[in-house]
C-alpha cells in the first residue's frame, strides 16, 4: 500500500523539485532543454534517490510537469525495465533516464 501522505523531494541542492502523494512522484518545474537528455536515446531523467524514495513509500507512478505545462507519465515499473543510470550534469548527481517513447503525456482534460 502506499503512503498516503506527502513528502516534499529536494535536489542535491536542496531545492524542492516535487513531491511524492498517494504512490505518484510528481516533479515539477521541468524544461526539455535541462531536465531532457539529448544525445540518444533521447529521454527524460530523474534523481536516483527520488525513484529509491518512491519505490520504499510503496509508490507506482512517475509523473513530470513541464514549465510550458506538459505533463508525462510512466509506471515505475516500467521505468526501472526501459531505464538505464547516467549523469546528465555533474551537479544533477546520478539520474535514471527513460526513453522518451515509454512516457505517455496527458492531455489537457485528464490533468487534475
Amino acid at each position: 500500500m502506499a503512503h498516503t501522505g506527502l513528502v516534499e523531494i529536494f535536489n542535491t541542492k536542496k531545492v524542492r523539485t516535487g513531491y511524492i502523494e498517494n504512490g505518484v512522484l510528481v516533479k515539477t518545474g521541468l524544461t526539455r532543454h535541462e531536465h531532457m537528455r539529448h544525445k540518444k536515446p533521447r529521454s527524460w531523467g530523474t534523481d536516483m534517490a527520488h525513484l529509491q524514495l518512491l519505490q520504499e513509500l510503496g509508490g507506482d507512478t512517475i509523473q513530470l510537469k513541464l514549465t510550458d505545462e506538459s505533463v508525462f507519465f510512466i509506471s515505475l515499473e516500467d521505468a526501472l525495465q526501459y531505464g538505464f543510470e547516467d549523469i546528465l550534469r555533474a551537479d544533477f548527481g546520478s539520474q535514471w533516464f527513460v526513453p522518451v517513447e515509454y512516457w505517455q503525456e496527458m492531455v489537457k482534460h485528464e490533468l487534475k
